[in-house]
């Protein structure tokens, strides 16, 4: 009896927090609705089945459906680009009313692709390849859920969760209310919100041996969800912020970074969902809820410990201004912030400004290079060869090099060259409002080596020595003595033809 009564008792806990849970976010919305897509496998040959998404997808549509959202699945084959479009076009648009919230969450493929100078970012449906039509036609453009965003711009507010690996941009470029102001909450619910998060430009999946498989982004975000882990300053409320704040650190490395960003009709609002934990504090003291024979023990509510993080800055160039844009006080060098999300901006003359979000958790000290591009049209050219007095030359221009000179955007034959050493002929790329610094060495052309000759003896002391003979001057010995010879031949010779003749009689015998 006690066993039966004990199930009951739980049973009726677990009715109130489930109509907790649906009824607590109707205190700031009157509809919620979902569309939740999942492709596994895909009709096209080009992309890769992908076993974690149709499943991440289904879990996802559970918390959401648990949290009072009216929920839409497409899954696989089902996920076609119209099918798509369709559901957001015809089943939610015309539903909505001012105080709705509507929630667009994507897992598969995605791409994001150069197009001049700005990105274009597809979202990839189960729909096969065709050559005759280009990817707009195809797959889901960020221009296309743009368009879809301003058809539901009846709701409240928007949240579209993209768990693919594509950059969303910031298309509102509206600051955030500052989490001090004094009727934060009642400005975020009631201003417009229409925003996205993705999994970045690379995304990556993790895989539990005791569970299901999960890419990152939708396991923490389920996390978030579920768990309330994401209600970082501990109000009660998890913002779409506050979500990314837990998200990005956690989900960042070398290869992946989430992005955030909002679509044109973003008004400073925030898309927020109930922590679990709030939820389950409000039952413990409902005074209305009343069990006989249940003994709770009342415990203190838990103390959040919120610690500030510190922010250090660098920028490329040096002595930039930077200023954060969501808060009142100044940047400072290692300057204390509380857990959350900055927007930073950085700029300098002469270069263009550059803005971009931090994320700061507890404790945290964050160390961000931010680098400008300048705004200038041309670029500067610094040559350092070693020897430093080479000469330099650009082949492919009339002017002669001068240190530090302008140049337009291009490519650029340097040639260095200096007697007794090898000339360096290299191309060099200059991209626009970047200076190029180049620093070639030339290698000598030929080795030196400097023979050492022996100390000279001096002539007073320098002994006689008997060179010894070698068959040239033996030969050349030989050659001497004929020489001689004939010479005393032809004296001899000489003397007879100066004596008298004698007659030939006296000679005979």
């Amino acid at each position: 009896m006690q066993c039966k009564k004990f199930v009951l008792i739980w049973t009726i806990l677990f009715m109130f927090m489930t109509m907790a849970a649906v009824f607590a976010d109707d205190a700031y919305y009157n509809k919620s609705y979902a569309i939740v897509v999942g492709i596994s496998k895909y009709a096209s040959l080009r992309w890769k089945d992908l076993p974690y998404a149709r499943s991440d997808a289904a879990i996802i549509a559970d918390i959401l459906r648990h949290k009072g959202f009216e929920v839409l699945t497409l899954y696989d084959r089902n996920a076609t680009r119209h099918a798509i479009l369709a559901r957001l076009e015809k089943n939610i648009a015309p539903r909505l009313s001012p105080d709705d919230r509507v929630l667009f969450y994507f897992s598969g493929h995605g791409y994001t692709k150069q197009k001049g100078d700005w990105l274009e970012t597809f979202l990839i449906p189960y729909d096969k390849e065709n050559i005759d039509l280009n990817d707009s036609m195809i797959y889901i453009s960020m221009s296309d859920l743009a368009r879809q965003s301003k058809l539901m711009a009846a709701a409240k507010h928007q949240l579209f969760i993209i768990d693919a690996p594509i950059t969303v941009v910031d298309q509102s470029g509206a600051d955030n209310i500052i989490l001090t102001t004094p009727d934060y909450i009642t400005q975020i619910t009631q201003r417009n919100a229409c925003q996205l998060l993705s999994a970045g430009k690379h995304k990556k999946t993790l895989t539990d041996s005791k569970g299901p498989v999960y890419s990152i982004l939708s396991k923490l975000f389920a996390e978030a969800l579920d768990k309330g882990q994401a209600d970082i300053n501990g109000d009660g409320l998890i913002t779409c912020l506050e979500m990314w704040g837990y998200i990005s650190p956690r989900a960042t490395n070398l290869e992946q970074k989430p992005d955030y960003g909002t679509f044109s009709g973003h008004d400073m609002g925030e898309f927020v969902f109930y922590s679990p934990e709030s939820i389950r504090k409000k039952i413990a003291e409902d005074k209305d809820l009343e069990i006989e024979d249940l003994t709770v023990e009342k415990k203190a509510p838990p103390i959040v410990d919120i610690q500030p993080g510190r922010l250090y800055i660098e920028t490329v160039p040096q002595n930039a201004r930077i200023r954060i844009l969501n808060i009142v006080p100044p940047y400072r060098k290692g300057m204390m912030l509380s857990p959350g999300n900055y927007k930073i901006e950085v700029s300098k003359p002469g270069y263009q400004t550059k803005i971009q979000w931090i994320t700061i958790a507890n404790q945290d000290r964050i160390h961000e290079t931010i680098e400008l591009v300048s705004s200038r049209p041309y670029s500067q050219l610094y040559v350092n060869p070693e020897p430093s007095d080479a000469r330099i030359r650009i082949m492919n221009i009339v002017p002669p090099y001068s240190h530090g000179m302008a140049l337009q955007a291009g490519k650029y034959l340097i040639e260095v060259s200096m007697p007794g050493y090898k000339s360096v002929n290299q191309w060099i790329t200059i991209a626009k409002g970047k200076d190029c610094i180049f620093e070639p060495v030339l290698q000598p052309s030929t080795p030196q080596f400097q023979a050492k000759s022996p100390p000279e003896l001096s002539p007073q002391i320098q002994p006689k020595t008997h060179k010894p003979s070698s068959p040239e001057m033996d030969s050349h010995r030989l050659t001497e003595v004929p020489i001689k010879v004939a010479m005393k031949k032809t004296k001899q010779t000489k003397n007879k033809a100066l004596q008298p003749q004698n007659d030939l009689s006296q000679r005979r015998p």
